[in-house]
């Protein structure tokens, strides 16, 4: 077998991981082994395989995204090269292993996800980050300008909106204790509170948080005719605007407390709903 490159690399940073997938597939190419068809389904089936092994074996309730990630892409390695024809697989080119409590790249939301699947325990409090680093999964900006044009057109951003459903946060935002909390209790009844579907994130510039970001997290299918769903970004954008125009206005409430008095109204409302067709 003659390979075009070299197993080992000193210029691949194995903890890097698109210049490890890219070393990955160039070296399956030069194998004769790379089928980019079954990538994706190959992908899920070893997510599902090394998150079976962490929690059984190692019995870790979370653990880094790069770690996670960097033992999905090993045994994908592995799976490969047992499928093709003379089922000998190279030795993994990096002997080195991240540490699993290793957050640098953030937790790894596969790892909590299939926890949550399959009925396992997920510590919530511990699945939220602390600022100022943001490591809920980001609603994509082509994704979240998808669902703006469906609803807003051409209707330009301002100096609030910055971006699609992005809000510029006011200066001097108590951030820690309207948005975190202690212990990141805030933020974790926040996410309790518009479920699963919507994520709230932020950026961070010079070590402040700088923008809040509404969108869809990145682990449901949302195509353009899911207009349910667009609306309900819309829903929690609007809330999201009047809450930081009371911050701005004197309010002191957190963004739970907010919504939670908006919902209390609209289902108080709904009292006065005729079932009559």
């Amino acid at each position: 077998m003659s390979l075009s490159i070299p197993l080992k690399s000193s210029d691949i940073d194995p903890y890097d991981e698109d210049s490890r997938r890219q070393w990955i597939v160039n070296y399956l190419k030069a194998e004769g082994v790379y089928r980019q068809s079954s990538q994706a389904v190959s992908y899920d089936r070893r997510v599902e395989e090394v998150a079976k092994n962490i929690s059984d074996n190692d019995r870790l309730t979370r653990v880094g995204h790069l770690y996670f990630e960097y033992h999905v892409d090993k045994a994908m390695w592995q799976k490969t090269f047992n499928d093709s024809e003379d089922g000998m697989a190279p030795e993994w080119p990096w002997s080195e292993s991240p540490n699993p409590n290793d957050m640098s790249q953030g937790l790894s939301h596969m790892y909590r996800q299939w926890r949550i699947d399959y009925n396992q325990p997920v510590d919530l409090a511990e699945s939220i980050i602390p600022f100022p680093t943001c490591m809920v999964p980001q609603s994509s900006l082509e994704k979240r300008k998808e669902i703006w044009d469906v609803i807003y057109g051409d209707k330009p951003y301002n100096k609030g909106a910055v971006g699609p459903f992005e809000l510029a946060l006011p200066k001097g935002i108590e951030f820690h204790r309207l948005l975190l909390g202690e212990g990141n209790e805030v933020f974790d009844n926040l996410c309790q509170l518009i479920g699963p579907l919507l994520i709230v994130s932020w950026t961070v510039v010079d070590n402040k948080v700088s923008t809040l970001i509404l969108g869809v997290n990145p682990l449901f299918n949302v195509s353009t005719k899911s207009l349910f769903v667009h609306l309900s970004v819309r829903r929690l954008w609007v809330h999201l605007l009047r809450w930081l125009n009371a911050i701005e206005q004197g309010y002191e409430g957190t963004i739970v407390e907010h919504l939670e008095e908006a919902l209390t109204e609209t289902i108080s409302n709904a009292q006065s709903d005729d079932f009559d067709v």
